[in-house]
């Protein structure tokens, strides 16, 4: 049915060029021959009252013709995708597969959107906070469109040779930063220290950058009977993962990127050998799949801690001009959320993990995975207040009957679902991963579980992280 309307619509809409062309060719041609007093054949008539209309209006139709054509091939293409991760091969339906799970530690998140920052976001979503009419965004009529703009952003001013939209992704990932200023510091720290305790080929390095050692342990470092402490786990370097909308990938400058994080993090304490930054292009479709790809990767890193950012902004009057042919009502958003993920057996001075992520690939059975974990009977499952983050819009076909499949044997219930990504407009490029994050902003005592239609497989557990006491009395 969607598709015969959208069918109609652009009928009428060829038919209606046409009909106008038509017009007015005829209109310009009869008066243009009433004038010179030219008495047309019926050559004439058809050459010049119905082919000449038929080729100006075929001319102008062409690029939206064209246009539509392309998204419909990107749409496809898109749903191609989706269908292939939703449905497995009848192969791997047959095979057993083992669950394998990583565990994560979380020593930090920050969120932060229109709506507010961190557990702020999770209030707005359950009571829905509706768009703002936007006096610095326009539609095609000139009148002011809808929009979830972050209202105090700080944006700096010697940026203009970037397009709004990147300074607004800057500014945010500024903000970030900052939100996570002792968590670096503590990290930085411990960096510092692995690298005089482990890597003496680098104290020289480090005495070429005297704001980068406090005076304390310079002094330690020039008394040769005194040496570094041995941190709690050796850290190599800081990774900087940052996900990007893949629009941005022609136009997001890596170097320049690289140096205006660098600055920020070196006032922190961290030196680039320490550093590595990466930069990740992501569309709705590849988002989630890449998150969790990543998470694997931070596990295996015995010896690292990630910072990962998920970053996106439309607020952009040029931008939005382009995804007015796409639709008409778009609303545009900005977002942003971080966190600093480390493998299970990492620890750093002066932090505790705040949470722990678990993640659970090849699992069929989400009670089983339940089970595995304890969690199948807890206090949170007779309450209201909702903790698994639905990371698809309700209104997605097959939503429910997703959901019903993938909870139907546990006390999951559907008063417990929030859909992360409800409050962020059309802006759904890193919407996922942002979603995704959205999870460890929930409250001390509560459990979290990430849900995706389209990663079934993939089983997503945030939960208090386990403090040393309690490993010490588990172990006893």
């Amino acid at each position: 049915m969607l598709f015969a309307d959208r069918s109609r619509s652009m009928i009428k809409k060829i038919i209606s060029v046409l009909v106008l062309v038509l017009v007015v060719v005829t209109s310009v041609m009869i008066v243009y021959w009433k004038d010179s007093q030219f008495d047309p054949s019926a050559q004439d008539i058809w050459l010049y009252l119905v082919i000449l209309p038929l080729v100006l209006g075929s001319v102008l139709l062409a690029p939206w013709l064209l246009f539509k054509a392309y998204r419909a091939y990107r749409q496809r293409q898109q749903e191609l995708a989706i269908q292939k991760e939703i449905t497995p091969e009848k192969s791997e339906i047959a095979s057993e597969t083992t669950p394998e799970w990583i565990t994560l530690n979380v020593f930090s998140s920050y969120a932060f959107a229109t709506a507010g920052e961190n557990n702020e976001l999770l209030d707005a979503i359950m009571d829905y906070q509706s768009p703002q009419l936007d006096t610095e965004l326009v539609n095609a009529y000139g009148l002011p469109i809808l929009s979830y703009r972050i209202t105090d952003l700080t944006l700096e001013q010697n940026e203009t040779e970037y397009s709004a939209r990147q300074q607004r992704i800057r500014a945010l990932i500024t903000q970030q930063i900052q939100q996570q200023h002792m968590t670096l510091l503590n990290i930085a720290e411990h960096l510092k220290h692995s690298s005089l305790f482990y890597e003496t080929e680098h104290v020289q390095a480090y005495r070429m950058h005297p704001a980068w050692i406090n005076e304390q342990y310079t002094d330690q470092e020039e008394d040769s009977s005194q040496t570094a402490p041995e941190p709690v786990s050796q850290l190599t370097r800081l990774n900087v993962h940052i996900f990007l909308p893949e629009d941005l990938l022609h136009f997001w400058n890596d170097d320049e990127n690289n140096d205006f994080l660098n600055q920020q993090l070196i006032q922190l304490g961290f030196i680039p050998e320490k550093i590595f930054i990466e930069y990740q292009f992501v569309s709705a479709v590849s988002a989630y799949t890449e998150w969790n790809e990543l998470l694997k990767r931070i596990a295996i890193k015995t010896d690292e801690v990630t910072l990962v950012v998920s970053v996106d902004s439309e607020i952009d009057q040029e931008l939005i001009e382009e995804r007015f042919w796409q639709h008409q009502n778009y609303i545009p958003s900005e977002f942003i959320a971080s966190c600093c993920l480390a493998a299970e057996s990492v620890l750093i001075n002066s932090l505790q993990p705040l949470k722990q992520l678990k993640l659970c690939t090849n699992h069929s059975d989400t009670a089983l995975a339940l089970n595995h974990l304890q969690l199948h009977d807890l206090p949170q499952y007779q309450d209201e207040q909702p903790f698994v983050f639905i990371l698809e819009q309700a209104a997605d076909f097959g939503m429910s009957k997703s959901l019903d499949q993938h909870f139907n044997r546990t006390s999951i219930e559907p008063h417990h679902y929030l859909y992360a990504c409800s409050l962020i407009g059309h802006t759904q490029q890193v919407s996922k991963i942002y979603g995704a994050m959205l999870a460890l902003q929930t409250i001390d005592q509560s459990v979290a579980f990430i849900f995706s239609r389209h990663a079934l497989s993939t089983f997503t557990v945030v939960q208090n992280a386990i403090s040393e006491i309690e490993q010490e009395e588990e172990a006893a």
